[in-house]
């Protein structure tokens, strides 16, 4: 009797913001660690960018090598949805993610018991399908961590709530197995046509992120003030019982679109265990 396929999520942004060969991804991956002069190191927790490689590649190497000389079982990715805010903390599905240079299973235990902490936790694969911040980590995943099961964990709105709900949760799930998980946050820091106004919010999110104050993150600023896509996952770290200090590994800016003018902040940050 033939086995169900298992439900696997394709590669959606290969060959707009990371190589689609798998030959010119490893390229790009080892030029990046090549150019990169940040030390491997051992993170409990990790935070990079989720844009193309062309712009945010050499931050990304540098978040991953913090964490490169661990030993790890299961990496947790942790990034915001851009589009169909539910207010929700979504799961996948899929039981396999697949990039160019390989395919990482996701950790179905870990995954039920997320879902078992609380009714804002759901399964559903569309937000994963249509979402790239994620899948532009996985082939760091993979060259850094062979072998390792996933997490993919998308929170929807940023309210104080879900932000809260996630920390919990991850504590619960995982304060038994932090020396084999590797916690994968993305976000950006800010998005503004002004200049100075993109360095200066990014400035003060990084400010809250050192002093792991996570209470300004979650009480209300989020959606009044801040425009960095995904502080609400930055947010849900800094809250994490059991983290030690956060490093500011390196910062860049671009210019993601020309007509507009709109500048967006990015940095690489490292967080040891306590």
């Amino acid at each position: 009797m033939n086995t169900p396929a298992e439900k696997t999520r394709a590669a959606l942004v290969d060959g707009l913001f990371y190589p689609e060969e798998s030959a010119g991804l490893e390229a790009a991956l080892a030029s990046f660690e090549a150019a990169c002069d940040a030390p491997r190191g051992k993170a409990l927790a990790i935070v990079t960018p989720h844009a193309a490689w062309e712009k945010t590649g050499a931050l990304t190497t540098a978040a991953f090598l913090a964490a490169a000389d661990r030993k790890i079982s299961t990496a947790v990715l942790l990034g915001p949805v851009h589009r169909d805010f539910s207010d929700e903390i979504i799961l996948p599905e899929s039981e396999i993610f697949s990039v160019p240079t390989g395919v990482l299973r996701v950790d179905s235990q870990k995954t039920e018991e997320l879902l078992s902490c609380g009714t804002r936790f759901v399964r559903r694969d569309i937000p994963h399908l249509e979402e790239h911040c994620l899948e532009v980590q996985l082939p760091f995943v993979l060259r850094y961590f062979p072998g390792v099961k996933i997490v993919p964990v998308l929170l929807g709105k940023d309210t104080a709530a879900n932000i809260k709900t996630l920390s919990k949760s991850l504590y619960i799930t995982f304060s038994g197995s932090l020396s084999s998980t590797l916690f994968i946050v993305t976000t950006n820091l800010c998005e503004s046509r002004e200049d100075s106004k993109a360095r200066a919010e990014a400035d003060e999110i990084i400010a809250l992120a050192e002093k792991k104050d996570a209470a300004a993150l979650t009480e209300g600023k989020l959606s009044k003030h801040f425009t960095a896509c995904g502080a609400g996952c930055l947010a849900s770290l800094l809250g994490f019982p059991g983290a030690g200090p956060l490093r500011i590994l390196g910062r860049a800016s671009s210019v993601s679109d020309a007509q507009a003018g709109k500048r967006v902040e990015y940095a690489a940050m490292a967080m040891e265990a306590s």
